[in-house]
């Protein structure tokens, strides 16, 4: 019995690994640069890359308060000796202490993060995957602060599914159910990394059409300033946001 649970285990983590590459091949070729944002937020975010590919540093510029003075601040991306994202921090005083993923044994998949608040408090969420490795259930809860007896809220669950083109649909049981959600052709900024659809918990295939322009690998150049149904998030960009790409 144990023989076969070892098997299993060791096939579906395979056939993980197999998905993976698949994708990486399918994927466009091309990391995210910057992100700029000027009206109404101004806002801008410069990435760099480990040689391999990893994102490892964003530098964020944040002068949305006009007359004040810029915000300047870097936020480190953190890895383990098995090149898994085990951690978010930040230089920035209110960041500081960012976001951490813990993981079972050698498995590839965070059981859960934890973002712990100013004053030693917790916000937590527990993950859970389909067979193919994709976050399909968060329960998020927090712990209060110590002084208070560490009270724990009630967990708020959301639950996903991942229709046949590889995009991810909301279960009609998730709070503010908004139905189905209708994606372009066109490749998500997701799938440009591992690393991206883990921190955002998303591993569409394919973008909402929420941008003015794209360039001719199909990712947005322009995020559009219009109201659209549906806006998926990447780091800090806005409505208006402009992407720049380093593509091969």
């Amino acid at each position: 019995m144990l023989l076969l649970c070892s098997i299993t285990v060791s096939s579906c983590q395979k056939f993980q690994d197999y998905l993976q590459r698949r994708d990486e091949i399918l994927r466009p070729d091309c990391q995210i640069e910057n992100i700029v944002s000027s009206d109404p937020i101004s806002y801008r975010v410069q990435l760099s890359y480990h040689p391999d590919g990893y994102p490892m540093l964003a530098n964020v510029h944040d002068d949305t308060y006009p007359g004040g003075d810029a915000t300047e601040f870097t936020i480190s991306y953190v890895y383990d000796s098995l090149k898994r994202l085990v951690g978010e921090s930040s230089d920035y005083v209110y960041l500081k202490r960012g976001v951490f993923y813990a993981y079972e044994g050698n498995s590839k998949l965070p059981v859960r993060d934890t973002v712990p608040g100013l004053f030693g408090d917790l916000n937590i969420e527990e993950l859970e995957y389909d067979a193919l490795g994709r976050i399909i259930k968060v329960s998020s809860y927090g712990i209060g602060l110590p002084d208070e007896g560490s009270p724990v809220s009630d967990k708020v669950v959301y639950k996903y599914f991942y229709d046949l083109k590889g995009n991810r649909q909301e279960d009609p049981s998730n709070p503010d159910y908004q139905g189905v959600i209708l994606y372009t052709s066109k490749p998500s900024l997701y799938s440009l990394h591992s690393v991206w659809k883990l921190i955002h918990k998303d591993y569409s295939r394919n973008s909402v059409d929420y941008a003015e322009s794209y360039n001719d690998r199909g990712l947005p150049l322009i995020i559009t300033r219009d109201t659209v149904p549906r806006f998926q998030p990447f780091l800090d960009m806005y409505p208006g946001s402009g992407i720049t790409y380093a593509c091969n």
